[in-house]
């Protein structure tokens, strides 16, 4: 089965657990496996509730222990730590300054001077943990390899983060008993719960982190907060800001650094089960959300393809299976009033996206370049100026941006905070696209993504990704044509397959 995790309003550590379960997987069977591991005095609880109107699953964990209590229960820390705010990007807010980072992620997204919802008990704390005492909860003989694999690289993300974060090493950097608990249920949890969903593979969109202040250790940050923003700079994973408010969390980062293998528009599948997964707070913007979708990869009746529009991370010798396509635009989660413009049908081989455009006379060329970058960074598809005589014969650029349906209010949002217009022209239009694969093959020791365009049952594109050419010839001292032409030689055994 492939997943593909809808994170555009943001990504904690109890919302991917919430939405697996919700999706299908067994939480009594997830918490036995977790007891069985070492793991104790804790309790997951989880409860319905709805964000925007969607019916969604709620997970707060909870320390029985007596120290630390998680979600809208009580729980302790007035010491000068780092707290990755996971429960509460998603839940409540301090009345008291906090530390940010030491690999646990109590979501809390609000800086300072907020109330919480729940009472504060007294102020006291385990023993902490180190990586290797998290990595010793995976030994156990029901924790079978792949979950073992994908926790422990998530384990390990974390701990890079927070040791390039305060200048120590990975084995120094500790994990105060909050993350021993509430991190190890929801990483080592959400690992399991791909198990028994049998989850093979993963795409996801790039996360909404937010925007704005929060309060750290060594005063105020901008969001992301460091180990957030860390593991996004060392893990090549694309991002977007977003609305006010901490929305990404480290935890919540590091699974997506540990288990995505690709980031983009949701893949086609056939869905089988969808989840939801809620965050503690209400925002005014978006629905507190994270939506997981699972399905049978592959587009029905184009089994006889070559290739079968797999994605394939090989050696020029050697495949390893596995499929990334598109999710039908039905699917997404938009607004009312994006959702009234699309039309009900979508011709076969296109698809529909957002077109915006308008002039501008205002800005320098060097604005429109950065208001072009700061779009597709936002997610959309293109975006492109050309020049234009305006008006009393004045010189300026006509800007055109393309937008898949799921991307446009965040697009819409930089557009507006980026450019000089008053205003935009907004129609929908029909494209013709070709099926295409991404697959990856190594060149000069260098994993290269090489893009393939299909028309029917026959090739017609080959494309290596620039960027990933452009780091193996300067990796590698070798020239860039010849990265590109070893990449496009290598990807063509994969028309046979």
């Amino acid at each position: 089965m492939h997943l593909h995790l809808d994170c555009q309003f943001g990504m904690a550590g109890d919302m991917l657990l919430s939405a697996l379960i919700d999706a299908g997987a067994d939480k009594e069977a997830i918490v036995a496996i977790l007891r069985s591991t070492g793991l104790a005095d804790f309790e997951v609880e989880v409860e319905r509730t709805t964000r925007g109107g969607v019916s969604a699953m709620r997970l707060d964990v909870i320390d029985t222990s007596g120290a630390v209590r998680q979600g809208n229960h009580t729980h302790d820390h007035d010491h000068g730590h780092d707290h990755e705010h996971d429960k509460d990007h998603h839940g409540h807010a301090h009345d008291h300054p906090h530390g940010h980072a030491h690999g646990h992620d109590h979501e809390h997204e609000q800086p300072h001077g907020h109330e919480h919802g729940h009472s504060h008990g007294a102020h006291r704390h385990g023993p902490h943990r180190h990586l290797e005492d998290l990595l010793r909860f995976l030994e156990n003989d029901t924790i079978v390899p792949r979950v073992r694999e994908r926790a422990s690289r998530i384990f390990r993300i974390m701990a890079q983060a927070e040791a390039t974060v305060h200048g120590q090493t990975v084995d120094t950097v500790h994990f105060h008993e909050i993350s021993g608990i509430d991190t190890a249920v929801d990483v080592i949890g959400s690992c399991i719960a791909l198990e028994l969903l049998d989850v093979d593979s993963i795409s996801a969109s790039p996360p909404s982190v937010g925007s704005g202040m929060l309060m750290c250790e060594h005063g105020i940050f901008p969001v992301p907060a460091p180990a957030t923003l860390e593991i996004l700079k060392s893990n090549n994973i694309p991002w977007r800001a977003g609305g006010e408010g901490e929305r990404a969390t480290p935890t919540g980062m590091a699974l997506l650094a540990g288990l995505a293998e690709s980031f983009g528009d949701s893949p086609q599948i056939t869905v089988t089960r969808i989840g939801y997964g809620a965050g503690h707070r209400e925002f005014e913007d978006v629905p507190n959300l994270l939506r997981v979708i699972i399905g049978k990869p592959g587009i029905p009746g184009e089994s006889e393809r070559p290739g079968g529009g797999k994605t394939i991370i090989a050696e020029p010798e050697q495949e390893v299976s596995g499929e990334i396509v598109r999710v039908p635009l039905d699917e997404a989660m938009l607004p009312e009033a994006v959702a009234a413009m699309l039309p009900g049908e979508i011709a076969a081989d296109g698809d529909r996206v957002v077109e915006f455009r308008f002039v501008v006379d205002d800005m320098t060329p060097e604005a429109v370049a950065y208001l072009c970058e700061r779009c597709l960074a936002a997610g959309a598809l293109e975006a492109y100026a050309v020049a234009a005589i305006m008006k009393k014969g004045r010189p300026g650029h006509e800007v055109t941006v393309l937008a898949t349906t799921d991307s446009t209010p965040v697009v819409v949002n930089v557009l507006w905070r980026e450019s000089t217009t008053f205003g935009m022209r907004v129609g929908e239009r029909s494209r013709l696209v070709l099926a295409r694969d991404i697959r990856s093959v190594l060149v000069l020791g260098h994993e290269v993504r090489v893009k393939l365009g299909w028309l029917g049952g026959t090739l017609v594109r080959c494309q290596p990704e620039y960027e990933d050419c452009r780091k193996a010839a300067l990796d590698s001292g070798r020239p860039l044509v010849e990265v590109y032409h070893l990449a496009a030689r290598a990807a063509e055994k994969f028309v046979s397959n």
